[in-house]
């Protein structure tokens, strides 16, 4: 897929969610509504804040802080954004459910951190693989 099609689908993704969030946001009463109500507010929410966000994401690295490796920045870009609207959508859950505190707040930014720092660690290991064949004998396992 090119980077051209790609910003389309999820601009074009990013602005259907948006459309049914406010949809389901003038459309359904939530005094009245069951569960499957709110799961469609949430879900609505937490997509078009996704895509917005990694839209953004990806505007900023690519165009304004000149970087060019495009699928390394779209990969970034979905991961942070799809991590910032559960972050967003979760402490909206928390609000509504009176749950919000700052200890649940601070162990579900630690815990978003975490997963964060998890899956760079991974992504370094999987696209940088070491090189034992570099002629190096020092660094060779044997």
């Amino acid at each position: 897929m090119s980077l051209r099609a790609y910003l389309i689908l999820l601009g074009s993704a990013a602005a259907l969610s948006a459309s049914a969030w406010v949809f389901v946001l003038f459309n359904v009463d939530p005094q009245t509504t069951n569960n499957v109500g709110l799961a469609l507010f949430y879900l609505t929410l937490l997509l078009a804040v996704a895509g917005t966000a990694s839209l953004l994401g990806f505007v900023v690295r690519f165009a304004w802080l000149h970087q060019r490796m495009a699928g390394r920045i779209m990969l970034n870009a979905l991961r942070q954004g799809f991590l910032l609207a559960t972050l967003a959508v979760t402490i909206l859950f928390f609000l509504a459910s009176h749950w919000f505190s700052w200890l649940n707040i601070a162990l579900l930014f630690i815990a978003i951190s975490v997963l964060e720092f998890f899956l760079l660690g991974y992504q370094k290991e999987r696209l940088e693989p070491l090189d034992y064949d570099s002629g190096d004998d020092e660094f060779r396992e044997f």
